[in-house]
């Protein structure tokens, strides 16, 4: 089946708006607090495409590069219902949300990343609009490649410009050691740039360990439209075979979409850490009412 083809229709409806202030080179500068984000993430390597429904057996992108046939263990009737509401030249965000609350390891991968970057609302629920957003959203992020990633490869960078390479620098062979693809030199080139660009983009709190950890479940799922990991996550004979392009478009997506899951925490990264603050003034008052001997017992040790 394939769910990512071109799509000609203009019926009007409503659409997931992202408004962002930013400031100069594409800053974002103000910090949202107590926001909530549905984690979700973003589409596979097609530009101008939206999803449609079709018996064939591969997933091709406009270019006419073969993408990953889709899993065959995925439950025909869970999968059956994310089609039909994909289908939707206005898709239900809501009836999405809640299908997707029990989970997506029953469905192709390929469905995973679309219900991901439409719940986050990096995806427009608006079929006609998919391609278009995709592609300004894909430039727009090799802007920031081009305009904040860049200088920092200068000799002349600044010490705060520093301080923020080292940082990354150091955490990125950090980030998930324990299995193979994340030695690849383009993986981690990869996740390099989409922290330095947040970082940028995120004066109030700039880079912070622990970012990383949340941007490497993104350019899994957005791969796996490409290639296929096992349970141990070694390289893809076939990863080779991806262009330049097509990781570019897995890393764009993988930026907006950590730029959507942060957006509702991001005073959890700010100086003394208030949203964390927060939810463990929120816990404890908790603990109070339901459990008065544990919360006793927490204050005495």
């Amino acid at each position: 089946m394939a769910f990512w083809k071109k799509h000609s229709s203009k019926t009007p409806g409503s659409v997931v708006e992202v408004s962002v202030n930013r400031g100069e080179n594409g800053v974002e500068e103000e910090v949202k607090h107590g926001e909530v984000t549905t984690p979700g993430g973003i589409v596979n390597g097609t530009t101008n495409s939206t999803i449609s429904n079709s018996s064939d057996s591969t997933q091709f992108s406009e270019s006419g590069n073969t993408q990953k046939t889709p899993n065959r263990a995925s439950n025909t009737r869970v999968q059956s219902k994310y089609e039909k509401l994909l289908s939707q030249d206005v898709i239900d965000v809501n009836e999405l949300r809640k299908l997707a609350w029990n989970g997506l390891h029953n469905v192709d991968s390929s469905i995973r990343s679309i219900v991901w970057s439409i719940i986050l609302g990096y995806l427009p629920v608006h079929r006609g609009r998919q391609g278009d957003s995709l592609n300004q959203r894909r430039d727009e992020y090799r802007s920031f490649v081009e305009k904040l990633y860049k200088p920092f490869l200068a000799e002349d960078i600044s010490e705060h410009q520093r301080k923020t390479l080292v940082q990354v620098r150091n955490d990125v062979p950090r980030t998930n050691p324990e299995y193979e693809f994340f030695h690849e030199p383009k993986i981690r080139d990869m996740i390099e740039r989409i922290l330095i660009v947040w970082a940028c983009r995120h004066p109030a709190s700039g880079y912070v360990q622990g970012i990383n950890d949340l941007c490497t479940p993104f350019v899994i799922v957005f791969l796996e439209n490409l290639i296929e990991f096992g349970d141990d996550f070694k390289t893809p004979a076939d990863f080779s075979s991806l262009t330049d392009d097509q990781l570019m478009e897995v890393e764009a997506d993988s930026f907006w979409c950590l730029c959507r899951i942060l957006k509702g925490i991001q005073d959890h990264y700010t100086t003394s850490q208030p949203g964390i603050q927060r939810m463990m003034f929120a816990m404890e008052d908790l603990i109070k009412r339901i459990d008065t001997e544990l919360h006793e017992h927490f204050k005495e040790n």
